[in-house]
């Protein structure tokens, strides 16, 4: 069917299909108008296509690249997860804010809905490390994020398996191989306990932690807490009782 290509493959300057561009394509290839938009929907649903935000990448991103980049990663981790001495954990951070977040929901017709929410100005952010092995996710609360924080944060972690090796999977983010942290991990410092595995350029769908969050989130979606440690509580409480089993 012909709505299974972009419109711009019928000289439509649009890469994804709306009412205005299919009406114009009906119009010209079949000189048919119709009366009603909802003649249109019907015709949208029938292709397959539903109506939603389309996901987003940074124009830089290399999807070649990043698949050679993954497959080197798991060949990399594989030993690691079958060797008892060694835990390996998907990892970056995230930040809380007091201000439910919304999601698209189910509301009811022709009524507008509202959900107070509080405006004040609390946050909190975390370093989240997902364990491939048992998928517990650790939590350690940052009160920034920057490599002092982070430091902090992997320090307090590496006391959790004090006779482990450990392996940390995460981005390219400047305060994830600065100066600080690089120092840190030498010989007797605090993280030299640590194997640090960068993940591939422009690539957060990639890493696992990433659903950990988005799967939190979603169970405080509009939802408008009375005070910010509720909102801590109910994230960290959610993640803390559960496995995630999001692999690398």
């Amino acid at each position: 069917m012909a709505l299974r290509e972009p419109p711009s493959a019928y000289g439509i300057p649009q890469d994804f299909w709306d009412v205005p561009a299919l009406r114009e394509y009906t119009r010209v290839k079949f000189a048919v108008v119709y009366e009603s938009v909802r003649s249109y929907h019907y015709l949208l649903t029938f292709s397959n296509l539903s109506f939603k935000r389309p996901d987003t990448f940074d124009r830089h991103r290399d999807e070649t690249r990043i698949g050679q980049r993954m497959a080197e990663i798991r060949v990399e981790i594989s030993p690691l997860l079958k060797d008892p001495a060694w835990e390996v954990f998907a990892a970056d951070e995230v930040r809380m804010e007091l201000e439910a977040f919304t999601r698209r929901a189910w509301l009811k017709r022709g009524e507008r809905t509202i959900l107070k929410v509080e405006r004040r100005r609390e946050s909190q952010s975390y370093l989240g490390l997902l364990n491939q092995k048992s998928w517990r996710c650790h939590m350690e609360e940052l009160s920034w994020q920057n490599q002092a924080e982070v430091i902090k944060g992997l320090t307090r972690f590496l006391k959790k398996y004090p006779r482990k090796k450990v392996a940390i999977v995460w981005d390219n983010a400047a305060f994830h191989k600065g100066k600080e942290v690089k120092a840190a991990l030498g010989r007797g410092q605090a993280l030299a306990g640590i194997h640090l595995i960068p993940l591939p350029p422009y690539a957060p769908d990639k890493n696992p932690i990433e659903h950990v969050w988005n799967t939190a989130k979603g169970s405080l979606a509009n939802i408008q807490k009375d005070d910010f440690r509720q909102t801590k509580s109910a994230f960290t409480g959610y993640i803390r009782r559960r496995k995630f089993k999001y692999q690398i």
